[in-house]
Order: C-alpha cells, then sequence, then structure tokens
C-alpha cells in the first residue's frame, strides 16, 4: 500500500479533494447562522417606561377605579418586561407631592413605591431615573445624596430590590433652561457613586450615565467617557423616529455604537436604549405618536410596532443590552401620550400591537443571555439570536420587510431539538400566534416561512 502510495501521489490526492468536497457538500449552507461569537455584555432586557403618576393625582382615582387598576395590573404582569425604566424626584418622596403634574396633590410617595412594586411583581430591573432637580443642581452633592439615600430607602425599607440601575437629568444635551449644564451633569455623577459606596450599596447599582436625545452625540459621548468612565457602568440614549423613514433610526443606532467603539478601552461600557418610539403625522407638537397614513392613532396599527422590532434587532446586533420603549401604559403626565402598548383607561385599558410583539421578546428570551454575532445577510431580512449559558438555550428573530412571503434557512441551531416557534402580525393585526414547533436538522439547520411585516421567533423557552 505504502509503494502504490508512493508511486501515485498524485492520484491519492485527487481522491483525498474528492472527498473533501463530497464532505463539504453534503453540509447544507444556510441563509443565516447563528455563531456563538458574543455580541456585547449579557442584556438587562425589554420593557418599557412606567408612569409614576398611575396610583397618584391626576390618575387614581379620578379617573381610574380599583377594577380598571387591577386589570391594568394584571396585563404588565403577563407581560413581564424585564427592564423598566422610571421616573423620580426626590420631593415626592420627602414632600410626597410636586407641584408641576400632581399639582400639590399629597400620594407620590406611595404612587413611586406602588410603581416600582409593580415592575418588581411583573418581574422587572427597574433604572431609576431622577428627572430633573427644581434648583438646577446649585448643590451638586446635596442633589446626589439625596437620591442615593430614597434609592437606599426604597432597596432597604421597602423591599424594592429590583432597582438596580440608577441615571440623573432626563436629556441633558437638548440645553432647555432647565437642563444641568456639562461641568455639574460629571460633578453629580461623581457624587452620586461617592453617595452610593458611602451607603454600601454601590455594588447593587449600575450608574447609567447619558439619556441622549441624540442633538450633539459626538460631543456628549467623548466627554462623558473622559470624564466619569471610571464612576459609570454604562450610556444611555433615546431615539424617535417618523414612521414612514426608519433610516435615521438605523443610523442612529449604529452611529452612538460607532463612537463608543472609537473610544479608549477603558471608557466603553454597554449601551442602553431608555426611551423610543416611532411617529406619525402631527399637526400639532403635543399630539403624540400622531396617526398613520389612514388616521389611525399610530401605536393602535401593526406598522409602528412593526418599526420597533426592527430598531430592537438592530439593537441586539450592534450589542445594546437593555432596551425600555416609551411607553408601557396611557395615563397623565401633564397630558396623556398615545405611545402605550397598553392604551388608556378610556377605551378599557386595550392590549395593543405593541404589547403582543414585546411579548414575543419578554417570554421568548432571558435577561442574563448575550447576543450572538450573526453571519449572513438578506435586503430587508433581520435576524437575531441570543444564547443563554448552554448552546440548548436560545432565542432566534427572524424579520421580514419583503412584499410576500419569505422562507429563510437559518443555521447555528441545536440539533434535532425541537424549538418553540410563535409569530407576531401573521394576518396583518398585530397579534402573536403560537406555532408547531420546528426541529432543526442534524445540521442545526430550520427553514422559516415569514409573512411581509411579520416577526418569527424560534425559542427554547
Amino acid at each position: 500500500m505504502l509503494s502504490a502510495m508512493i508511486r501515485a501521489p498524485h492520484a491519492l490526492l485527487a481522491t483525498v479533494f474528492a472527498f473533501t468536497l463530497s464532505a463539504c457538500s453534503s453540509t447544507p449552507k444556510a441563509d443565516f447562522v447563528v455563531t456563538t461569537k458574543p455580541i456585547g455584555q449579557p442584556i438587562a432586557g425589554f420593557g418599557a417606561c412606567m408612569n409614576p403618576y398611575l396610583y397618584a393625582y391626576p390618575n387614581t382615582p379620578n379617573e381610574i377605579n380599583p377594577q380598571q387598576l387591577a386589570d391594568l395590573e394584571a396585563k404588565v404582569k403577563r407581560l413581564h418586561p424585564q427592564f423598566v425604566r422610571i421616573f423620580f424626584l426626590n420631593s415626592w418622596m420627602e414632600k410626597d407631592t410636586d407641584a408641576s403634574i400632581a399639582k400639590d396633590h399629597p400620594g407620590m410617595r406611595e404612587s413611586l413605591i406602588k410603581t416600582i412594586r409593580l415592575a418588581q411583581d411583573a418581574g422587572a430591573t427597574v433604572l431609576l431615573q431622577l428627572w430633573y432637580d427644581p434648583d438646577r443642581y446649585q448643590d451638586v452633592d446635596g442633589v446626589a445624596r439625596r437620591f442615593a439615600k430614597h434609592i437606599a430607602e426604597l432597596r432597604n425599607e421597602h423591599s424594592l430590590t429590583c432597582i438596580r440601575y440608577a441615571t440623573i437629568q432626563n436629556e441633558p444635551d437638548e440645553h432647555f433652561d432647565d437642563d444641568i449644564t456639562v461641568g455639574r451633569y460629571m460633578q453629580v455623577y461623581r457624587s452620586l457613586d461617592r453617595a452610593l459606596r458611602d451607603l454600601k450599596i454601590r455594588d447593587q447599582i449600575k450608574i447609567v450615565a447619558g439619556d441622549l436625545v441624540g442633538e450633539y452625540p459626538h460631543h456628549w459621548l467623548p466627554r462623558i467617557g473622559a470624564n466619569i468612565a471610571d464612576v459609570i457602568d454604562g450610556y444611555s440614549i433615546h431615539c424617535y423616529w417618523e414612521y414612514w423613514n426608519i433610516r435615521p433610526m438605523r443610523q442612529r443606532l449604529k452611529d452612538v455604537a460607532t463612537i463608543l467603539d472609537s473610544m479608549p478601552a477603558k471608557q466603553r461600557k454597554p449601551l442602553y436604549v431608555t426611551e423610543f418610539g416611532t411617529q406619525g403625522f402631527r399637526p400639532n407638537f403635543q399630539i403624540e405618536p400622531g396617526t398613520s397614513n389612514d388616521g389611525k392613532p399610530l401605536a393602535d396599527v401593526p406598522v409602528a410596532s412593526f418599526e420597533i422590532a426592527i430598531f430592537m434587532l438592530d439593537a441586539i446586533n450592534l450589542g445594546y443590552v437593555g432596551t425600555a420603549q416609551w411607553d408601557m401604559y396611557e395615563v397623565w403626565y401633564d397630558r396623556k401620550m398615545g405611545y402605550g402598548v397598553i392604551g388608556s383607561v378610556e377605551k378599557g385599558f386595550p392590549e395593543k400591537p405593541g404589547y403582543h410583539l414585546m411579548s414575543l421578546f419578554t417570554h421568548g428570551v432571558d435577561a442574563g443571555w448575550r447576543a450572538m454575532k450573526i453571519d449572513g445577510e438578506i435586503e430587508d431580512v433581520w435576524v437575531a439570536g441570543l444564547r443563554g449559558k448552554s448552546r440548548e438555550q436560545l432565542g432566534v428573530f427572524v424579520l421580514n420587510r419583503l412584499k410576500g412571503e419569505k422562507k429563510v434557512t437559518v443555521g447555528g441551531l441545536p440539533p434535532g431539538k425541537p424549538l418553540h416557534a410563535k409569530i407576531w402580525n401573521r394576518d396583518g393585526k398585530g397579534m402573536t400566534h403560537e406555532l408547531d414547533p420546528i426541529t432543526p436538522d442534524k445540521h442545526g439547520v430550520a427553514t422559516v416561512a415569514v409573512p411581509h411585516e411579520a416577526i418569527v421567533l424560534l425559542s427554547s423557552n
């Protein structure tokens, strides 16, 4: 045999080459492959902003009776949000009210506590947002210490251990008159870090800086990183877009991620989106989010939620670790805004298309899983995948913006292991339906058929 191999090396190589080609050709090539290469850190998860005035004036009991409130609470819990943002003012804990929205009516302390507890009972971790300060941060250290003290009180005395994140100042880069200056912004975050350490709860609270609305990202992000990266644990942004043009929102997500990647390694921290949504036709700036082209409230039609899904898949694939949509439910701030995934009490707190879409994410993957790099590309088809600690724990989202149904093959799945399958917006009504389980073949490849403007989830959950 050896002498034959020596005499005919070219024949042997040809045989080996043919065998290799045969082996390669037997493994099907998928359109997309969910790799085992992580993108970013473990996720905080998906959720929405929750209005802290829910249990106080001007909402309860003025408009919302106990039965209606119980119905809303049940829907929030059933949604199972994973990451929630809630506004906070020091005056709510200290004076039990505020002058602007609650109109000096008492009850804001209890309303805040009940709102956080609702989020906790629903399974969420909470980012508590020091909204603004009426003193405009003249006493920077005092503002931060009061905030830290109240966080400790809420966690320790009220058992609200879901509070795991803290942010100071909503949208500081808009430069409104009541916004904090850049210098004081940096100081107040250092003061918050010290105050949380003094209270011995710093290891329980992640400090997230930013809440940037997007006017000056190239100025603000690097400046925050250069000045306070050593005392923060993440950066946050906001994003809104007109529903007839998704390009700006996709570009914003990419731009922020690119800016972060260009910063020194020690300044790079996880990215969060703490407020986002799409807007329609608005004859008045105060009317939000506006209407679709057929005159219907935008959040009531599936197209708005479909674009929310595109936004979330882009965020996953760019390594963002948490998204909190504006808004969970429609109740009073200074006005009612129609962004809620749960509608208003006047309409019976209906579950909108966005509610059913969000449930796909909050039930399909778990907080703590990590986004994985996706190999493959088809124009107007999005795929995002997240894995748990084991290869078998995963959730894969496939979205189709093409006209008509699109069949897509997805690889990197557990071979021969059935996966739960759900579809959102199969019939254009913004609902979620269970599908028969889908079992990948021996190579870990499955075929998924996705209708136009729908999204399919394959999940081990």
